[in-house]
């Protein structure tokens, strides 16, 4: 029987290896698909991870990287490899661990982040032979002398002027500062979608996976919250001091914070508006693309903020406003 079993998780560990070489290829080499590739490439390791824990799963990983070195170079194969796997596992972990679906975006977030931190570092140090900064000016070079180059074409001069003014104003530092942020917000993107779509996948496997809240009911727990700001505040700690790592933090932290502020604004919008007072969807839409053109939308930002400190829906269990709340209810149910 446990030969049955051995050689049954061999068979699947060596069909998901060539299926994950496969879509590796493909990503790799059809325009358009390598960021398809983040959501769909790790759910057959997912599924592998599931029904025959770590062991055939690391073998799977040899195999795959092996199969994909052939074909490609090595450099590059190690570090897709790597970054696939660790995304694929990690869901896999949660789906074993019965996890929460926050807390399954929160781990799935943090392993994109990281495999895509290898992956970009070793294809810049390991195959392109530069260093990150060397890259980044030459690709602003590259852009600077195309928009310069371009400009008998532009009739606009008022326009062709404030972009390249913008352009110029835009350096290697700016990039950087902000980088860890940008990866950080396209990997919270990619984990959702990985998240949504392993969980269709896997209902044909009998993965059972938590379902995710509605929009509504979206928002960050109270301690993330507080985490991210108080990093805010290390960075600008740190920039006071004249620590250039200050920057990166505080820039990249600020970012992410904004941005899920906004969402989670929006969330409330789309409670108060569609759930409360049965606002057409489609209007509700209409109503954000408003605020984004008109630039209101900075108010989501604000209402995000106001709900991580006092939880307008009630809805955080480790919020301020839900401690307030049950503080005082315990004082009406003594009297």
């Amino acid at each position: 029987m446990d030969n049955i079993k051995n050689t049954k998780s061999i068979v699947e560990a060596a069909i998901i290896s060539a299926l994950v070489c496969v879509l590796i290829i493909l990503s790799m080499g059809v325009p358009g698909l390598s960021g398809i590739g983040k959501f769909v490439i790790s759910i057959p390791i997912t599924i592998l991870y599931i029904r025959h824990k770590h062991r055939t799963t690391l073998l799977s990983s040899i195999v795959t990287l092996m199969l994909t070195s052939i074909i490609f170079n090595p450099i590059i194969a190690v570090g897709s490899v790597i970054m696939f796997y660790i995304m694929g596992i990690i869901l896999g972990i949660c789906i074993e661990r019965n996890m929460s679906a926050g807390k399954t975006l929160l781990f799935m977030t943090l392993a994109i982040f990281l495999g895509s931190v290898i992956d970009g570092a070793i294809y810049i140090y390991g195959f392109i032979g530069k260093d990150i900064y060397s890259l980044i000016k030459e690709q602003l070079d590259l852009l600077k002398s195309s928009f310069e180059s371009s400009k008998a074409l532009i009739t606009n001069q008022e326009q062709y002027n404030m972009t390249l003014e913008l352009i110029n104003s835009i350096d290697v530092n700016t990039i950087l500062y902000f980088l860890p942020g940008f990866i950080f917000i396209s990997s919270i993107l990619y984990a959702f979608l990985n998240i949504i779509i392993t969980k269709k996948v896997g209902k044909k496997f009998d993965i059972n996976m938590k379902p995710m809240p509605k929009f509504s009911n979206w928002y960050v727990d109270n301690r993330l919250g507080a985490g991210m700001i108080a990093l805010c505040c290390i960075g600008i700690l740190l920039i006071s001091k004249d620590i250039n790592i200050g920057n990166y933090i505080y820039n990249s932290v600020y970012l992410s914070f904004a941005i899920v502020m906004v969402v989670q604004g929006i969330s409330i919008l789309y409670f108060m508006l569609v759930d409360k007072h049965k606002m057409k969807q489609g209007l509700f839409i209409f109503f954000i693309v408003l605020l984004f053109m008109t630039q209101m939308i900075k108010m989501t930002f604000f209402l995000g903020v106001i709900d991580l400190i006092i939880d307008i829906r009630g809805i955080d269990p480790n919020s301020l406003g839900n401690a307030i709340r049950n503080k005082f209810k315990n004082k009406t149910l003594k009297k």
